[in-house]
């Protein structure tokens, strides 16, 4: 007798705490969604990533601006040191 009354004291126990502690989970996640705090990360990961593609572009942009000089001194420099074409002659008028 005694040994069923200890199983069943034992579950009882059991039963309510994992009733406790499930609750407070629930209440946990409950807590993590609702609308201010969902607003609240939303907004901060927003920020992080308008800062991300921002420096991105800055990024982009620079090596772009680098590659566009580099590219018009090559121009440039093949430019300068080409000769004339031979039936080219100027004309003075």
């Amino acid at each position: 007798m005694f040994v069923r009354l200890r199983w069943l004291l034992t579950g009882a126990g059991l039963g309510a705490g994992g009733a406790v502690w499930l609750n407070r989970q629930v209440r946990r996640r409950i807590d993590r969604y609702r609308p201010p705090a969902v607003v609240a990360r939303v907004g901060a990961a927003g920020g992080r990533l308008r800062g991300d593609v921002a420096g991105a572009l800055g990024d982009g942009r620079a090596a772009m601006r680098a590659r566009h000089d580099e590219l018009q001194r090559r121009v440039d420099a093949v430019v300068s040191t080409a000769p004339e074409p031979a039936g080219a002659q100027q004309v003075d008028r």
